[in-house]
């Protein structure tokens, strides 16, 4: 593993903090028509402050500066995704042209690691992606990253998300790198 040049103070802070003050992320890229919404999950457009709200109920974290953040990028849009008809996942899908994808999703802790990558499948079925193009980013043990893999998505770059919280990085969630703000 390599230090991302995004971020300067890496070593000192993996020195300081050990391995669980690092992430590696994965840049996924491939046709969102490749993906196929799994049975019983719907996804549907909402609003930051219910995402965030259902983020916060799920992880404790209030992430509703960055939801809106996300929503007012371009084509961004706050998304909940339901399984049969319950909130189980929920997050941002923003960018334009070969930029647009999933940018960050929170789930619902009940749910199992083929729940957790069908919630991922089924929000990259839902957009409406130029040329069927999109990306998304997820930590490397992400539930999602094998079937997207299978799928014929590839890894377009690795990055490394840096935290010196520790509760930030929760393998189940997408989390937007830094380098991207």
């Amino acid at each position: 593993m390599t230090f991302s040049s995004q971020h300067p103070h890496a070593l000192p802070l993996y020195t300081s903090f050990g391995l669980d003050a690092w992430w590696p992320l994965l840049y996924l890229t491939g046709d969102a028509r490749t993906v196929r919404p799994p049975a019983g999950w719907t996804v549907e457009p909402s609003s930051p402050d219910t995402v965030a709200a259902f983020e916060a109920g799920w992880t404790g974290l209030d992430r509703a500066d960055d939801h809106h953040a996300w929503a007012r990028r371009p084509n961004g849009v706050a998304l909940v995704a339901a399984l049969d008809g319950q909130p189980r996942a929920a997050g941002t899908a923003a960018g334009e042209g070969a930029g647009y994808g999933l940018v960050h999703l929170a789930s619902d802790p009940r749910l199992t690691d083929a729940q957790v990558a069908d919630s991922v499948l089924a929000v990259l079925a839902s957009l409406d992606s130029v040329d069927g193009y999109a990306q998304l980013c997820l930590p490397a043990p992400h539930p999602a990253v094998r079937p997207l893999l299978a799928a014929g998505w590839r890894v377009a770059e690795l990055d490394v998300f840096m935290a010196t919280r520790v509760d930030l990085l929760d393998a189940r969630r997408a989390v937007p790198s830094p380098a991207l703000a």
